[in-house]
């Protein structure tokens, strides 16, 4: 009797362990750089624009965009196909929030590669909003 308690209780946490790891997996849809300016180097080279995602790890917003849109694919696979994504910690990189003009977090700002403003996006809660804003964006960059 007590080895099968202790056999239910070994597998109920090997499958909270698992479920942890797959909602880690589905949070990292997207392919954050951490480099600036090389982050405008591989836009350069692949002909992308730069998203600068400005956040506090303390920002409770910012956490709701981790978890309700950046953990979506569909936005992963946008920022990947038109953006080199870079995450800035405006605690850390307080100078170059400043040279944006950011205030408040979350906050991102679309350059071109060569570090010209773009557009600034309100970073909507949602994917879809968030996908639309991405995508004006781009379609500003383009002309269309």
């Amino acid at each position: 009797m007590l080895t099968r308690h202790l056999l239910r209780i070994s597998l109920a946490t090997v499958a909270l362990c698992l479920l942890s790891s797959l909602d880690e997996v589905r949070a990292d849809t997207v392919k954050w750089r951490s480099n600036v300016d090389a982050a405008k180097i591989e836009a350069i080279q692949t002909n992308k624009l730069v998203l600068l995602h400005n956040r506090s790890p303390t920002c409770g917003p910012c956490k709701q965009l981790d978890s309700g849109v950046y953990s979506q694919p569909q936005i992963g696979q946008l920022l990947e196909q038109y953006f080199v994504p870079v995450k800035v910690n405006a605690n850390i990189s307080p100078a170059l929030s400043g040279s944006l003009n950011i205030d408040r977090v979350p906050t991102d700002v679309v350059l071109s590669p060569q570090g010209n403003v773009v557009a600034k996006l309100s970073c909507p809660a949602t994917a879809s909003g968030y996908s639309t804003q991405l995508l004006r964006s781009e379609e500003r960059r383009v002309g269309k």
